[in-house]
């Protein structure tokens, strides 16, 4: 996995500010992720003794206990994603409050030639729109670099400790996908960065219908505002087209490679087994393996579009942050008190 250097550096201010807080939060989702991982892991695992034992050897004891195993597996697993799930929300939901905090007031401390440079609808979109995408970068990151690879990992392991020389065929087509992720991360950036643009243009014709309504009924300016909406409206649907048709050109492609890998490993396997005689069960383990790692494969590849896709928002909301405050407040200046107060006119007239 490859990002450029903007990425990097937005993923890095990320985990500075925001990882490090939550260390600890994470480290409990990671655990309950290791847990997950293990199980998927086994339960691959188990399909060579299921092969072997009740199907080959026809073991009655093993009829028994294999399928007991394989039920506390999914047990384990199901609670297991269960927790990864509510404590990875929890902490998303507080990182999303924070920062909103922190933007608003960041915001407050502005000269009025801020509010006249910026307008309302970017600083509404940044404080709603941009905001999540931290939340949602942290959560791509801690279940693709926590869950997803994590059961790669395990899978893995399982395939070649089963079978060495499969698990080199099946790996030959990794370069081919990486090589076309590649490519369509640039696409995805490019297609972001104008979404992020005709959204805040969306917003802004919205609060300038709401709170100038007095003035576009008295100019009769209802035309006007709703062929800039349409354009605004049809702009975002087209690039929100763009960015669906790029993320899901990653399905077809790791299908085609996967595919391939499982064909692949089917024809060696299937030549060995009826050359030398070898049992099913570890091969049949070994497809299993093969075929639980897709999911996790197809997310991880994802994971780089989707990354480029959230760091183009969230490196928007950390240029509003790193705007300096025209107003500077004293670290120790005393509170106001107002003990008392009147309104006094003085030879008024109308």
């Amino acid at each position: 996995m490859q990002f450029d250097d903007t990425t990097f550096s937005v993923i890095k201010r990320v985990l500075r500010e925001q990882g490090r807080a939550y260390a600890p939060r994470y480290a409990v989702a990671f655990v309950f992720m290791g847990i997950f991982a293990g199980c998927t892991a086994f339960t691959a695992w188990m399909m060579k003794d299921v092969i072997n034992q009740i199907f080959v050897d026809r073991d009655p004891e093993a009829l028994f206990w294999i399928p007991i195993v394989i039920a506390g597996v999914f047990v384990a697993k199901g609670f297991a994603g269960y927790f990864q799930e509510v404590t990875l929300a929890r902490i998303g939901n507080r990182v999303v409050a924070e920062m909103q905090e922190r933007l608003f007031d960041h915001v407050l401390k502005m000269d009025l030639g801020f509010f006249q440079r910026s307008t309302s609808g970017d600083l509404v979109t940044r404080l709603t729109h941009n905001v999540r995408a931290v939340r949602e970068m942290m959560h791509m990151l801690a279940t693709g670099l926590g869950r997803d690879l994590f059961t790669l990992v395990s899978l893995v392991g399982v395939m070649v400790s089963l079978e060495p020389a499969l698990s080199i065929v099946s790996l030959v087509s990794a370069p081919v996908a990486a090589v076309g992720l590649r490519h369509l991360t640039r696409r995805v950036k490019t297609a972001m960065k104008s979404e992020n643009a005709a959204l805040s243009s969306l917003v802004t014709l919205t609060r300038e219908a709401s709170q100038g309504i007095r003035i576009v009924k008295s100019f009769q300016l209802e035309p006007i505002m709703r062929r800039r909406m349409r354009d605004a409206i049809s702009g975002i649907e087209h690039l929100s087209n763009r960015i669906v048709a790029v993320q899901a050109s990653v399905n077809p492609l790791m299908e085609t490679v996967g595919g391939l890998a499982v064909a692949g490993v089917v024809f060696y396997a299937g030549w060995r087994t009826l050359s030398q005689g070898q049992a099913p069960g570890e091969f049949f383990a070994f497809v299993t393996a093969l075929l639980m790692a897709a999911d996790p494969m197809r997310r991880l590849s994802r994971l780089q579009l989707q990354l480029a896709t959230c760091a183009v928002r969230v490196k928007m909301l950390y240029a509003l942050l790193d705007t300096p405050a025209a107003e500077r407040e004293a670290a120790q200046k005393p509170a106001l008190i107002l003990a008392g107060g009147e309104v006094r006119f003085e030879t008024v007239s109308f």
